[in-house]
């Protein structure tokens, strides 16, 4: 390693134990060290992923490349959950918003037929009828609230 890399190494050392920004290292050698402080250094997993595969090329024994690249993949898997879940969520409230404004509908509807029609047998099964509708939108609300909260505590979770 030549005193330029050296000196590039340990300011990308130093800043990044003291919480800053490390610069690029792409002008140092690719050393297992470099390629370590790189992959942390890295925006995207893919980055990580490239710097930390290239240790392992270097070093197959290398246990912080190894757990380094189980950390990204578990991550990578975790933003992927909470991506899907996401869109399962919002495609549950769009369906609860659809069926509420269906049984909003539906109820305007069964006033009006209420009014003409005395079969009180009639009447009963509509509200029975109407109450697992209401208990079918409670449930998939509480559903997506359910959704949501997982999604939130696993934000929580990936900030932490």
């Amino acid at each position: 390693m030549n005193a330029q890399n050296s000196k590039q190494l340990i300011d990308a050392a130093r800043a990044m134990l003291v919480g800053e920004n490390v610069q690029s290292l792409d002008s140092c050698d690719s050393t297992v060290e470099t390629l370590l402080i790189q992959a942390w250094a890295s925006n995207s997993f893919d980055e990580k992923l490239d710097s930390l595969l290239q240790v392992m090329e270097l070093d197959p024994e290398n246990q912080l490349g190894q757990s380094g690249i189980d950390w990204i993949e578990g991550m990578s898997d975790l933003a992927n959950q909470i991506a899907e879940s996401s869109e399962e969520t919002e495609e549950t409230d769009t369906q609860v918003e659809a069926d509420t404004d269906e049984v909003a509908t539906e109820d305007c509807e069964s006033e009006a037929v209420e009014d003409e029609v005395v079969d009180t047998e009639a009447n009963a099964e509509n509200d029975t009828e109407a109450d697992a509708e209401a208990q079918r939108l409670e449930e998939e609300a509480a559903e997506a609230q359910r959704l949501e909260e997982e999604a939130a505590e696993a934000q929580r979770l990936e900030e932490e």
